[in-house]
């Protein structure tokens, strides 16, 4: 393994090329490299979320942008853009799977 691939931001830098690419398996597969890395870092779960919802794996982009608001704690002013990402991924998760409801709540 090559040192950078040691890095959990390099490994969100790469998820995120990889998602500009189109290469939304290779991006989850790097996000899921750098959450074993670095577990706390919320950008990995929204990123990987953000990649599921692309494959339409919805189930795994609620749990992962469930994942990353629990961990975007507490709600202050800088992290209120990375929140309100979180919550569209999981209400166009939920909107897929036709949780209506949830899905509003989200929205909200």
């Amino acid at each position: 393994m090559r040192p950078e691939e040691r890095d959990p931001m390099w490994l969100l830098e790469k998820g995120e090329s990889l998602m500009k690419a189109g290469s939304y398996l290779g991006a989850v597969s790097a996000y899921s490299h750098g959450i074993k890395l670095a577990p706390k870092i919320p950008e990995l779960y929204q990123g990987r979320a953000e990649a599921h919802l692309s494959l339409k794996n919805l189930v795994e982009t609620v749990e992962e942008a469930s994942q990353a608001l629990e961990l975007l704690v507490p709600k202050v002013m800088g992290n209120k853009k990375e929140r309100f990402e979180c919550h569209m991924l999981r209400a166009g998760g939920f909107r897929n799977l036709n949780c209506c409801r949830e899905a509003l709540m989200d929205y909200k």
